[in-house]
């Protein structure tokens, strides 16, 4: 059974007032600055109260919104930088990368220009003064190894033996 007019504890009425302005905006969504000031009358709550309450809440919400643009300048900066900082590490890579190519180029060059003189040399034994046929032979050897050799260590090793038997084929024209 209701009573007509309940009395509500002192206590109470903070919260009791909390929940129908709660209940209130459910059903209205929304207040007009007046409806405050008149439910803060009500209330016992000075309009100009209301009021100040109204425009620091405005002011937070600005300064949060405020917060939340310098957040995304902040994230779309350090995005930028980041964007930035990994483009110049990988030129760098790749202009690394290059530089490597064409130093290894030159090592490639300089090999097959040693190995594009061993026919000269294998002719100037042919000559008056005769070397070891079996010298030129593994001259001959090495060489065509180093024609057949595809990777850079193939290569590599492929050198040091046409460089041994270089040393091998000069040793044998010196004793001679």
């Amino acid at each position: 059974m209701r009573q007509p007019n309940p009395q509500i504890p002192e206590r109470m009425t903070a919260k009791v007032f909390e929940l129908a302005a709660h209940l209130y905006v459910e059903q209205n969504n929304t207040y007009s600055l007046a409806e405050l000031q008149q439910a803060g009358i009500e209330a016992q709550i000075p309009a100009e109260l209301i009021e100040q309450a109204w425009h620091e809440i405005q002011l937070q919400q600005a300064q949060a919104q405020a917060r939340r643009k310098t957040v995304v300048v902040i994230a779309v900066g350090v995005s930028a930088a980041i964007a930035v900082w990994s483009t110049w590490i990988y030129n760098t890579f790749t202009r690394s990368a290059h530089k490597v190519e064409a130093a290894w180029s030159q090592v490639e060059n300089q090999f097959q220009r040693r190995a594009d003189l061993i026919p000269a040399l294998v002719e100037l034994t042919r000559s008056p003064v005769s070397a070891d046929p079996a010298s030129t032979q593994t001259l001959i050897q090495a060489r065509q190894t180093y024609l057949q050799a595809q990777t850079p260590s193939e290569k590599v090793v492929a050198s040091q033996q046409m460089a041994q038997a270089i040393e091998h084929f000069q040793a044998e024209l010196v004793q001679s």
